[in-house]
């Protein structure tokens, strides 16, 4: 079934030159602060006496001064039309609309407001289109995972800061259908998307239905890995000719997705190579050819698509000649170790995943005499997998980093630098290769 719902002309400035025919609807201002940020005060909102009813309003001179944005024209008439083909379905097109029509998250938290001014809480805008179409939705004041706090919050006194997050979830009108949870944190997150620091949260329900307080779900070890990359590499005499992609699969690439829509298709590209290719993929590789996907559309994964020719993969080792394990280390030791000892514990708050494969052809000019063994190495807050084999053609390499939240004591400092150390010399060590021709 289509539900269509139409706000009134008098009081949007959306869709210049549509008709001014369309029947007004009451607009829930989910909080009765239309000037403030919002997040001072956590109280459950009178939806009831907020509304504003526009019914009366008849064309944009009528609307009241304290309807319209300070020092603008009226707005011109135009229509706004969310067509709800399914509930899911019509709030992830609610939700993508509300993207382009709010152009700044920063303003008003009254729905009402939000829509005159283009500008302000998206969240107060989603329920007050949810509580006019009369879908049942949640509104939650949520917590933070304990892992990405310094320290852990006191329960036993009231304060806004212990639910400083946002959540909405929307419930379907089917009884068997599954609740969506919906995020306002970025502008690029993806429908049913929430960030991994409300995962496992404490949340409090301020509206809909009766429990209280409950825990948000775990969501999917995916959303921390922050970067995959994958190469291919042909080996061509000394250099190599790498073919590979790198792409963003966790919620972080809400934050890449933002800030590369604000780039034009030459900074784009000095990203990938300053960003990815220096650090992550093969420093000094020349880039032969680069595809860049997943940037415009809200919800995408960003990918680098590419081809790189690196000079020097094969390299003197001693007598014989060599290639690195990985490109581009992880160099543990210099990320967390300062000085040999502590006097303080050493806290690590939040979660990083990292995966990397790289699969060898060594092309049929060099043969392997010596392939470092796997290694996997589980300390403190460190998991560390690197996965060595051979192939008809050459060898493989899978690498998985984890960094997860710990806080280690001072007299266990010692074995920590021990065991990045190791980690780091596994990662340092070559393959060895002879010539084929030479046995």
């Amino acid at each position: 079934r289509i539900m269509v719902i139409a706000v009134s002309t008098a009081v949007l400035s959306l869709l210049s030159g549509c008709p001014e025919s369309a029947p007004p609807i009451m607009i829930a201002d989910i909080s009765g602060d239309t000037e403030n940020g919002g997040d001072a005060d956590i109280a459950a909102p009178d939806l009831g006496d907020a509304r504003e009813d526009v019914s009366d309003v008849g064309d944009a001179a009528d609307v009241p001064d304290a309807t319209k944005p300070d020092g603008d024209a009226p707005p011109p008439p135009a229509e706004l039309v969310f067509c709800l083909m399914t509930p899911v379905e019509g709030c992830v097109g609610t939700d993508s609309d509300q993207v382009d029509l709010v152009k700044n998250d920063e303003g008003s938290v009254g729905a009402l407001r939000v829509l005159l001014d283009r500008r302000g809480n998206r969240a107060s805008l989603f329920m007050a289109l949810l509580d006019a179409a009369g879908l049942e939705y949640d509104y939650l004041r949520c917590g933070i995972h304990a892992g990405f706090l310094e320290s852990p919050r006191d329960w036993s006194k009231v304060a806004t800061g212990l639910l400083p997050g946002e959540l909405i979830r929307h419930h379907p009108r089917d009884e068997e259908g599954e609740s969506v949870l919906v995020s306002m944190q970025s502008r690029a997150t993806a429908f049913g998307d929430i960030p991994p620091l409300f995962f496992n949260a404490t949340a409090m329900k301020v509206t809909g239905r009766t429990e209280r307080l409950e825990t948000i779900p775990g969501g999917d070890p995916e959303a921390v890995t922050e970067l995959r990359i994958e190469l291919k590499v042909r080996v061509e005499g000394k250099k190599a000719v790498i073919t590979g992609r790198a792409w963003f699969p966790g919620y972080t690439r809400s934050n890449v997705q933002e800030g590369l829509r604000r780039l034009d298709r030459a900074q784009r590209r000095q990203f990938f190579e300053y960003q990815l290719l220096a650090r992550s993929i093969h420093p000094g590789a020349r880039v032969i050819d680069l595809e860049i996907s997943g940037i415009d559309e809200p919800g995408a994964v960003p990918t680098f698509r590419f081809t790189i020719e690196a000079d020097g993969f094969i390299q003197p080792a001693g007598t014989r000649m060599g290639s690195r394990l990985v490109p581009v280390p992880s160099n543990l030791t210099r990320a967390f170790i300062r000085k040999p000892t502590r006097e303080f514990p050493l806290r690590f708050r939040g979660f990083n995943s990292y995966r990397f494969e790289m699969e060898v052809d060594l092309g049929g000019e060099y043969r392997i005499e010596h392939l470092p063994q796997s290694l996997v190495e589980r300390c403190f807050f460190v998991n560390f997998s690197l996965l060595t084999s051979r192939t008809p053609k050459g060898f493989r390499v899978e690498r998985a980093l984890d960094l997860i939240p710990a806080d280690l004591p001072p007299e266990d400092f010692p074995r920590l630098i021990e065991k990045l150390g190791g980690i780091d010399e596994r990662e340092l060590a070559p393959v060895l290769l002879q010539p084929a021709a030479a046995k």
